[in-house]
């Protein structure tokens, strides 16, 4: 915050679907990992993106294996549907889900 420099990225992808579910991914540099941004950045967009009227809920995939991804859901709410196998990364993950 103080340098104003871009450490990472967050956003959604795409408009909610007929079920009004979008999905949030996000990243962030080796060197700025465990100070508690991103799970701040994931508050801060879910908390705007629940004051969009189509939006009932957000999705996020993790991979399978414990990692500091699946903290930050947690820590923001969100709760573990399941494994699911990603069609576009080809590989199994967990899929998490935060409703309104």
């Amino acid at each position: 915050k103080e340098t104003k420099r871009s450490i990472g990225g967050i956003g959604l992808r795409g408009l909610p679907n007929e079920n009004g579910e979008t999905e949030t991914g996000y990243g962030i540099d080796l060197n700025h990992r465990g100070k508690g941004y991103v799970s701040e950045a994931v508050k801060c967009l879910t908390n705007w993106a629940f004051q969009q009227p189509d939006v009932k809920a957000i999705i996020a995939h993790t991979l399978i294996e414990p990692n500091a991804s699946q903290a930050v859901l947690q820590k923001n709410g969100f709760v573990l549907i399941g494994k699911i196998f990603d069609e576009e990364d080809e590989q199994e993950v967990l899929k998490w889900r935060l409703e309104k």
